[in-house]
């Protein structure tokens, strides 16, 4: 995955570079909105939040399911505040690990990314000559994230949303938050000359996908100095979601016991009193209580009747 981005990052040619994912389709102002934009200022990061479709079934991903509007896709107490923004005050936001991935409200989630964006050729060129390439180690839209919002000097995210993302569980990211030998087949397809399991923050943790994406972040940081500060217990916490989860499906007893252990070990005796008390107290906060939208307006849909949207329909 990896190498196949940094591939198609070759051939692209421009002066702003976007990426999309299988599971995007763009709406149809948004190229516009960028050109709008930059025709009157320069940015080397472009932002933009998504509309959010889930289908009913993972089997049936392009049937019927639930439209959320960007702007809906808020939670409780949040506000959208579109605009200019600091790129490493974002970066340093997201790498203190304040609340879990799927926690993350639409802007969270995409600021800095490039598959939710577009970046600059300046951009992309310093990152080149600074780090050899833009997509990194286990995640390429965190580890390109890292390194370009540590280059650039400025971004802005656009009011509108930017594309329709489906909310499949046939990801990376969907299928390593459940299943466990997902994980760890994906990891081992991505190993070269370097083993990754045993580098990982909690070493051979691999059924946690904050500690794959804490991986990139630390490695990033050690390997060309970068200027942000991870929050590990935070993500301790985290990782403990993530093998905790309701719908997790383990392969066996054996290994949902072994990845446990590995956890509890991992805590019991790399952190300090103090540490522990901590992570105690924040494991068992009710932070971790599920987070409510702040608005309601969310629309069944089939995902035919998307098309029409991406042909110009409004859907507010």
């Amino acid at each position: 995955m990896v190498d196949n981005w940094n591939f198609s990052l070759s051939k692209a040619t421009g002066d702003y570079i976007c990426f999309f994912t299988d599971k995007m389709m763009l709406l149809p102002d948004t190229l516009q909105n960028l050109a709008d934009l930059l025709n009157h200022q320069h940015h080397d990061i472009v932002s933009w939040i998504y509309d959010r479709y889930n289908p009913d079934s993972c089997v049936d991903f392009f049937g019927s399911g639930l439209y959320i509007s960007a702007k809906n896709f808020f939670f409780e107490g949040e506000e959208h505040l579109p605009g200019p923004y600091d790129p490493r005050e974002a970066l340093q936001i997201r790498a203190s690990c304040h609340k879990q991935r799927n926690h993350y409200n639409s802007s969270e989630y995409t600021k800095g990314k490039i598959c939710f964006g577009a970046y600059s050729r300046e951009l992309v060129d310093k990152t080149l000559r600074a780090f050899g390439q833009l997509f990194h180690n286990i995640s390429p839209d965190y580890s390109s994230m890292v390194l370009a919002s540590v280059i650039a000097e400025s971004a802005y995210e656009l009011e509108d949303a930017g594309v329709v993302h489906i909310n499949s569980k046939i990801s990376n990211g969907g299928k390593n938050t459940t299943y466990d030998d997902s994980c760890l087949k994906y990891i081992k397809s991505i190993e070269k000359d370097c083993p990754i399991l045993p580098s990982l923050p909690v070493p051979s943790l691999y059924s946690s996908l904050h500690n794959c994406v804490l991986h990139d972040y630390s490695t990033l940081k050690e390997k060309f100095s970068l200027q942000y500060e991870v929050d590990l217990v935070k993500w301790l916490v985290q990782m403990n979601e993530d093998i905790n989860l309701e719908n997790r499906v383990w392969s066996s007893e054996e290994i949902e016991l072994s990845q446990k252990n590995i956890l509890e070990n991992y805590i019991s005796t790399q952190l300090s009193a103090e540490e522990k008390e901590r992570f105690y107290k924040l494991a068992s906060s009710d932070s971790r209580e599920k987070l409510k939208f702040a608005k309601k307006k969310h629309h069944p849909i089939h995902c035919s009747s998307i098309f029409s949207i991406l042909n110009g329909a409004s859907f507010k």
